[in-house]
């Protein structure tokens, strides 16, 4: 389980006898999964037997490593002897939990000082701060004397990296300096002297000085600890008196502090053109939590990574670090003046990484952005300090704001595996690629910084990034990572396998109709058993590098499919392991690749764990009561609560939950008192920071609708799922177990195992860093210049934005060749090609060019339309449509946001075969289920959906709970348990439509521009329809409110609530009134309400 580094580190360690330091790795990694699979069999008859040899080599192994450590701290493998010896104190800690031992106070006392205590700082030497960590959750404090336990406390924040808690804390008296006897005295004054080292360390890794060198403290401590005297007749001088206790701490210390110098955050020199003083600023804050840089972080700064003009790819392993290395770069284009952009590929993920970058820069303005409402709110104003949005949302600014780019020093691609083509007919790949590339032409001076645990060719990309940039790219994919995981699969024992499948079919043969009786699924159970990989991947085919493991001490229930097969029944296993590991103390995250699934897991593990009540922090109170207020009914929410608490131990996180029911969730289960289980769908595993000790991949497989069955999922989905366990700061080895979508036999006596096992190696035999990125233009060039039958909307789509991005200012709007030729040149397509295939290029480019041409001449109206769809993503024809329905029957003058709303559904209504165009099929399908299926055609499907959309739309915008647009839909079980139909209209349609609705402003903006008017103002309730569909409010005014309150970060109907004490003193609009107009009647509304609000005592108070 231990990556090639951490390896070689462990097989360095000092030569001990009988010790085979070639197969120690092993060895570690096979004794950690006895006991992983131990303490999630939950025994309550004492630890397993196989255990107590797993200690008595453990106490053997660690004690003689830290004798060597504290001995001669200074020695070559002192960093391999601390890891070794940390890593098997940790194994006795695990193994001793497992049999029920309690967390006891540490010692320090004269002779000597508790195991776990040895084992952060020997973590700290070898460089494992995530072990550091976790050890310290273990560290109880020491009862009785104060300088003894101020000690210990601040030695486990020194492991945990939060170093600001001990400066900020005051330091102890000395009076506290105390023993019942003379010597516990001086060991007391002694440790009390190594307390203010440790301060004094804590100072320095915050960039601050101390009076205290914590070199000599711990020195001083060392000679003080052996006192000795010459007698007359000897020729060595007699140990009068000793304090092992001290003298070994002391020890550690020094080691310590060796390890840690030049490994701080502090310690970064300012990049040139930085502001000197700024940048320590900034390091001193990020050291507040993150004080300690890991190796792959030094050598990306010794590759001068932080320096402006260097551009970087980074595929670091899963955990590894790649956040650190963000906010390094960031800092220093912030203080450099430069402004930044970050991508993330969620909406989700915009959130929490604006959450941690306000954190991390708290002097710095930060905000996130999305793509599914049009107006961006920037107008004529500038970009914060920092731009959190989502590549979709970046391409649209890049075309409506191009001059926003004038000042960013840096984009930062999070997650940038999403630029490989999925195949699986989405354009989020294309935009992410085309918005790389236009960021990079409105501002070749930006650095560029690609983050992914996943792509293999990191290289490759960063040669394609210095070539595009024409500046140094460096490529880092140092395979170390922090922390690591033992990864296995569920098999059963062949015999007993043999024998259920033999009672299928015996029981077939009976009943050759029909399914299969309750009675026959009553019998058919079985043990399941893990088999784990001790390597740290499953590349090995060689027996010895794998251990087979009980999982469950109970049998399970198996079932079949519709041909009397058996089948793993993924659901049930989950629950069960969910809910042992649960109760064993380990965070568990259970992935499925449906909703239905995932909400069957956690219903189910909540229901085998039992009941629980989980106490609302005020922020959690804010979220739920904002959940309850939107959807209506707390019987419809994913999450179980009763008033202010939580009364079920597992929950989901999906596409469903609405972002404040989402939010909730994380905060419950990040915390250590709060959920125990989560079942997700794959969404989470799009970089969602939400450490888990074990996590379950509870399906391998998705359904393949082109082959008509189901397929084991690509590797880069199942790594990613895997990835979530274990996290630097949370827990430093995590547990992965995959349920096959088919049952995997094991024959031990036969040495074989079944085929399922066999296609998942395929997978798990791969590092993290799985996937070789192409360009997601490839396959579309191949696909125009062999002009296939299925060209269409995509293709359109990406030929036209192409043509922008390859267009400088001022150049002809006809000269599509030399637009075209430009662009893709610069793609990595061309930078692939050009080295294995020169025609390549010439012949795509001429394709393309002639594809963008048709058969005819574009006039001016057509290329208007072209360029307005490149803009938009809103297929051409559409445009068009819309255009002429705009100049022949325009909604009134003074039309309002319901009036234009209307209108845009009847222009549906007008034209059902656009609807299929720009919103998703499959999100229509999942919406009206099998009576939309089943309709032959797009326009019948259309007029079955329309007339439903507008209901809901309209309820949605007037502020109705989503439990009340749920009842107006035609009744269906499955749907109404949690509002689901409402949730994925919500979810899923409101944000195509808001898109849709937002052209018409566009199409008005388009035409002034060719007009020739100058500083055209939009009408207000044209400009801000998208805006008002996609936060649902019915009217501009609402949409003016929400701007004034936009601190206040209201919700939909709290919105409408508020608006409703405003609305008596507003004032009625006059026509063509601008924008600037509406925001002053509705302060003017505000502030009159203020005056003439009735204000409670308590309020005040």
């Amino acid at each position: 389980m231990y990556d090639a580094v951490t390896t070689a580190l462990i097989q360095s360690t000092p030569a001990l006898p009988e010790l085979d330091r070639e197969s120690l790795p092993d060895r570690l990694s096979r004794a950690y999964a006895e006991i992983a699979a131990a303490r999630v069999r939950l025994r309550e008859d004492g630890p397993d037997a196989g255990l107590e040899e797993i200690i008595d080599f453990a106490t053997r192994l660690a004690q003689t490593n830290e004798a060597l450590v504290a001995i001669s701290p200074d020695r070559d493998d002192r960093a391999s002897a601390a890891f070794v010896a940390a890593t098997a104190y940790q194994l006795i800690f695990q193994a001793e939990r497992v049999g029920g031992t309690e967390l006891e106070g540490s010692v320090l006392w004269q002779q000597g000082i508790s195991s776990s205590v040895s084992a952060m700082l020997l973590f700290l030497i070898g460089d494992a701060t995530a072990d550091a960590i976790e050890v310290s959750k273990h560290v109880g404090l020491p009862a009785g004397r104060r300088v003894e336990r101020e000690l210990v406390r601040t030695l486990r924040w020194l492991a945990r990296g939060e170093v600001r808690r001990i400066t900020d804390r005051d330091l102890l008296s000395r009076r506290y300096v105390a023993g019942d006897t003379d010597a516990e005295m001086a060991a007391s004054a002694l440790y009390y002297t190594l307390l203010r080292a440790v301060r004094s360390l804590a100072t320095s890794l915050l960039g601050g000085t101390s009076d205290v060198d914590p070199v000599q403290a711990c020195r001083q401590v060392q000679q003080l600890s052996h006192a000795s005297a010459h007698a007359a007749d000897r020729m060595v001088p007699e140990i009068i008196s000793s304090f092992s206790g001290p003298h070994q701490l002391a020890s550690l210390l020094l080691g310590v502090v060796s390890s840690l110098d030049g490994g701080a955050v502090v310690t970064i020199p300012s990049p040139p053109g930085t502001d000197p003083g700024k940048w320590r600023g900034a390091l001193k804050v990020i050291a507040r939590t993150r004080p300690y840089l890991w190796p792959n972080h030094r050598d990306a700064i010794t590759q001068r990574l932080l320096e402006t003009g260097v551009s970087a790819a980074v595929g670091f392993p899963t955990g590894a670090g790649k956040s650190t290395v963000s906010q390094l770069k960031i800092a220093a284009h912030l203080f450099a003046g430069r402004k930044v952009v970050f991508l993330a590929p969620t909406h989700a993920l915009v959130d929490q990484t604006s959450r941690d970058l306000r954190s991390a820069f708290p002097r710095a303005t930060v905000r996130g952005e999305r793509i599914d409402e049009f107006g961006f709110d920037t107008g004529s104003e500038e970009l914060p300090d920092i731009l959190v949005m989502t590549p979709e949302a970046c391409l649209t600014l890049t075309h409506f704001e191009p001059t926003a780019f004038d000042d960013v020093g840096l984009l930062v691609f999070d997650e940038c595996h999403l630029l490989h083509d999925k195949g699986d007919g989405s354009r989020r790949a294309i935009d992410a690629m085309l918005c790389l590339l236009n960021v990079v032409r409105l501002r070749p001076e930006a650095d560029l910084l690609l983050l992914s645990a996943m792509v293999k060719n990191v290289d490759e990309i960063a040669a394609w990034m210095a070539e595009l940039t024409g500046r140094k790219a460096l490529g880092l994919a140092l395979g170390w990572k922090p922390t690591r995981q033992l990864r296995g699969c569920i098999v059963y024992e062949a015999d007993t396998l043999e024998y259920l499948e033999g009672l299928l079919k015996t029981e077939h043969e009976k009943k050759p109709k029909g399914g299969v009786p309750q009675s026959v699924k009553a019998q058919l159970t079985a043990q399941p058993f893990g088999f784990f990989s001790v390597k740290q991947t499953w590349a090995s085919m060689e027996r010895d590098d794998y251990a087979c493991l009980p999982f469950l001490d109970q049998e399970v229930a198996l079932s079949t499919n519709a041909n009397w097969k058996l089948t793993p029944n993924a659901n049930e296993l989950s629950a069960h392991l969910a809910a042992r590991a649960a109760q064993s103390g380990l965070k568990t995250l259970v992935f499925s690749q449906s909703t239905i699934n995932a909400n069957s897991i956690a219903n189910q593990a909540s229901d085998l764990i039992g009941a629980v009540k989980i106490d609302l922090t005020d922020a959690e109170k804010v979220y739920l009561a904002t959940a309850l207020d939107e959807i209506g009914s707390p019987d419809q929410l994913y999450l179980a609560v009763d008033g202010d608490s939580v009364i079920a131990s597992a929950s989901v996180h999906h596409a469903q939950l609405l972002p404040e029911e989402r939010r909730l969730v994380e905060s419950l289960y990040k915390r250590r008192e709060g959920l125990t289980a989560l079942a997700a769908t794959p969404t989470l595993g799009q970089g969602m920071n939400l450490p888990s000790e074990m996590v379950i991949i509870a399906d391998d497989s998705r359904f393949d609708e082109a082959k008509g069955r189901k397929e084991v999922l690509e590797a880069q989905d199942l790594l990613n799922a895997a990835g979530r366990a274990g996290r630097a700061g949370q827990n430093a080895t995590g547990i992965v177990i995959v349920i096959p979508g088919k049952i995997v036999a094991l024959d031990e006596s036969e040495s074989t195992i079944g085929s399922r096992w066999t296609a998942l190696r395929e997978v798990f035999g791969q590092s993290d860093q799985c996937l070789e990125i192409d360009d997601p233009l490839t396959a579309l060039l191949d696909r125009i210049h062999a002009q296939a039958d299925d060209l269409g909307d995509t293709e359109h789509y990406a030929i036209s934005r192409l043509l922008q991005s390859g267009r400088e200012d001022g150049a002809d709007p006809a000269d599509d060749e030399i637009a075209l030729t430009k662009a893709l040149r610069r793609s990595f397509a061309a930078y692939r090609r050009k080295k294995l295939d020169e025609p390549w290029i010439e012949t795509r480019i001429f394709a393309a060019v002639a594809f963008a041409r048709g058969s005819e001449d574009l006039t001016d109206e057509a290329r208007a339309n072209r360029e307005l769809s490149s803009t938009t993503g809103v297929p051409e024809d559409i445009v068009a449509a819309l255009k002429a329905s705009l100049q022949s029957s325009p909604p009134e003058d003074n039309a309002h946001i319901m009036d234009w709303s209307g209108w845009m559904m009847d222009w549906l209504d007008a034209n059902p075969d656009a609807l299929e165009r720009v919103v998703k099929y499959g999100d229509l399908e999942s919406q009206f289920g099998k009576p939309f299926k089943d309709l032959a055609s797009a326009s019948a499907r259309a007029k079955y959906a329309l007339p439903r959309l507008r209901l809901l739309l309209r309820v949605w915008m007037a502020g109705k709970t989503l439990n009340e647009m749920q009842a107006m839909l035609p009744p269906n079980s499955r749907q109404k348990r949690y509002s689901t139909s409402a949730r994925k209209f919500v979810m899923k349609i409101i944000p195509s439509l808001a898109y849709l609705f937002g052209v018409p402003a566009l199409i008005l903006r388009s035409k002034a521009a060719a007009a020739g008017i100058e500083d055209y103002d939009t009408p207000p309730n044209i400009a801000h329809l998208g805006r008002c569909v996609r936060r649902g409010y019915d009217s501009v005014e609402k949409s003016a409110l929400a701007q004034h309150l936009a601190s206040a970060g209201l919700a939909r109907r709290a919105l409408h609530r508020h608006f409703g004490l405003v609305v008596p003193f507003l004032a009625a609009g006059k026509p063509d009134e601008s924008w600037g107009d509406i925001l002053d009647r509705v302060e003017h509304a505000m502030d009159e309400e203020l005056n003439n609000r009735t204000w409670d005592i308590d309020d005040l108070l």
